[in-house]
């Protein structure tokens, strides 16, 4: 591109349009190249309305399913002839009352962002340019929503702007950072020490809070729990390690935004006003907090 000083001539004005309609603006889509797993969804698996699959992507109509291959998804349904749903929750801020935004996709599904307003969900073939309403900012979220029986989605932006600019393959360690504002899996290894707090008077001793390494984007939900057997819970006294076992099911986890901690109960009489720590006795435990919209 020629620079100019002084006077710029009109077709060198177009040009710097054209070169700006083609750089890439920021996709709000999270996700959108499937590549995020957390949950370890299984390709075709036909689940319920609400249930979490791959990364940020949830089932909005019962019985729907998605395969991914590469960076192409496949929506399908259990039931032969349905069209599956899948949706994406945008944050409250990313979208903006008055401004232009644009859904651009290649594949045969259609899409829509529903405002969550109780209107009806326009489903539109890429691309998709529409003008943010004023309730944009008195909800808390959108949803990009896509359906098709056998249809394919890839390449999936949502970007401000009147015209499509081109989709960019995100960075796998920028995009998890993203997915971990909605979803964390925290492993905690066979054996490992847990440092406590003091009990709080009666049964239950609580330990310090663990920063989470994303803060989330509100509290949390403990969304499950894998762990079987039991741990130690053991007291420092005298330079003599004491020890009670409890089973891990004893543990309460309790969350915020930035940090978790828990709080043990159960075969614990007797050991008050000292100073504790848990050890996960030959088993490990996963933790996954779910914040999605």
């Amino acid at each position: 591109m020629t620079q100019y000083i002084g006077n710029v001539p009109e077709s060198a004005k177009q040009e710097v349009i054209r070169v700006d309609q083609t750089q890439a603006h920021k996709n709000i889509i999270i996700n959108s190249d499937y590549n995020i797993n957390q949950r370890s969804y299984v390709n075709g698996t036909s689940v319920s309305s609400g249930t979490k699959m791959y990364d940020r992507w949830v089932c909005w109509s019962s019985n729907s399913n998605m395969s991914v291959s590469g960076i192409v998804c496949t929506l399908d349904h259990a039931s032969g002839g349905t069209a599956g749903q899948i949706y994406q929750g945008i944050e409250a801020g990313q979208i903006i009352a008055g401004r232009q935004y644009t859904l651009s996709w290649k594949g045969t599904a259609t899409i829509t962002l529903w405002h969550n307003n109780g209107g009806t969900a326009n489903f539109q073939s890429s691309p998709y340019t529409f003008t943010a309403g004023t309730d944009h900012n008195s909800l808390l979220w959108d949803y990009v929503i896509a359906r098709g029986d056998g249809a394919t989605i890839s390449e999936l932006k949502l970007e401000e702007g009147s015209t499509a600019t081109i989709w960019e393959k995100p960075d796998v360690g920028e995009e998890l950072i993203r997915a971990k504002r909605f979803t964390q899996v925290i492993f905690i290894n066979a054996w490992t020490l847990l440092p406590m707090c003091v009990n709080d008077g009666t049964t239950a001793i609580h330990s310090a809070m663990y920063p989470l390494e994303v803060e989330m984007m509100v509290t949390p939900v403990l969304e499950s729990v894998s762990a079987t057997g039991n741990m130690y819970v053991r007291q420092l006294q005298d330079n003599v390690v004491k020890s009670t076992t409890a089973s891990i099911n004893t543990i309460s986890w309790i969350s915020t935004s930035k940090a978790i901690s828990f709080y043990v109960t159960g075969g614990l009489t007797g050991m008050f006003n000292q100073g504790y720590f848990v050890q996960l006795r030959g088993t490990s435990c996963t933790l996954l907090l779910q914040a999605e919209l």
